[in-house]
């Protein structure tokens, strides 16, 4: 029986933290999908299982960089200039070296199709498992909020980006507009998916500060009366998650390991947005 009891535990653990790599990829499911459309796969959901981008994947994104290339060069080498500008040779070169950097920029994000698949799939797998330590499926709509952030970020790119090329269309010439939009939007993109990994920590680190408070708060009840009797209107974001402070309670242990592994997610994410922010800032300063 304790052999049964035993291996029930693991499996039930699994079955949790598979459910939230599920819930997790459903938060960043609308970013992910339009980044299949310019050719960026990060990892895809297969059988309820996060896996690498198979072949076909690889070739659409080789595909879509090979347009994209094809495109760059034609209209950014023969199409940029302004009729009302008097330097346009300056003007030209000036344009062609700032969307050169957009350009790097855009290959930097594809790349992350053949090199930061693991880094992207241990992010997401990391979560989930600090999800099931949290117990974050007793958390009413803790999920649907962080969707909604999604929503947010994306609805924020898309509208500033529609505005921007509307500008561009009406002020400098429709090739500009046409070829700096697409890289401008997935610039855009790539600083919303950075902002939704930052908000996927951010939400846990609310709940691990929620959960210490409480604990706190609990203890200097205790200290300052013998018995406290006190009804909950069902705020469930509240509960009680550390317990009573004893020998054998591991609960803050538990917090601490938390803690580590959201700075190693930290590190990840680091790890896979340093070189597309590094080429977002460049242009900045052109």
């Amino acid at each position: 029986m304790e052999f049964q009891l035993e291996e029930k535990i693991p499996s039930y653990r699994n079955t949790n933290k598979r459910r939230g790599e599920e819930q997790i990829f459903n938060t960043l499911k609308i970013i992910i999908k339009i980044e299949y459309f310019v050719g960026i796969f990060r990892f895809t959901l297969l059988n309820e299982k996060l896996s690498r981008p198979n072949w076909r994947m690889k070739s659409i994104s080789i595909f879509i960089i090979t347009i994209s290339v094809v495109w760059f060069f034609s209209f950014a080498a023969y199409n940029l200039e302004l009729p009302s500008v008097d330097d346009v040779t300056s003007y030209k070169f000036m344009n062609l070296i700032c969307i050169i950097f957009m350009f790097l920029q855009f290959f930097a994000s594809a790349s992350t199709t053949f090199t930061f698949n693991t880094s992207n799939i241990c992010i997401i797998s990391m979560l989930a498992k600090v999800d099931t330590m949290l117990k974050v499926e007793i958390l009413s709509n803790f999920y649907k909020k962080c969707s909604l952030n999604t929503y947010i970020y994306l609805t924020f790119v898309i509208a500033t980006q529609i505005l921007i090329s509307i500008i561009d269309i009406l002020t400098v010439r429709i090739s500009w507009a046409i070829t700096a939009g697409i890289l401008d939007f997935v610039q855009r993109l790539e600083i919303a998916a950075f902002c939704s990994y930052v908000d996927l920590l951010k939400c846990r680190l609310n709940i691990i500060n929620r959960l210490l408070k409480t604990f706190v708060d609990d203890q200097e009840k205790k200290a300052t009366a013998a018995l406290t009797i006190e009804f909950r209107s069902g705020i469930i974001e509240n509960f009680s998650f550390i317990g009573q402070f004893r020998e054998n309670n591991t609960k803050i242990r538990d917090l601490a390991k938390i803690y580590v592994m959201i700075g190693q997610i930290c590190s990840k994410v680091n790890e896979i947005f340093n070189m597309q922010i590094l080429t977002i800032l460049i242009p900045l300063y052109l």
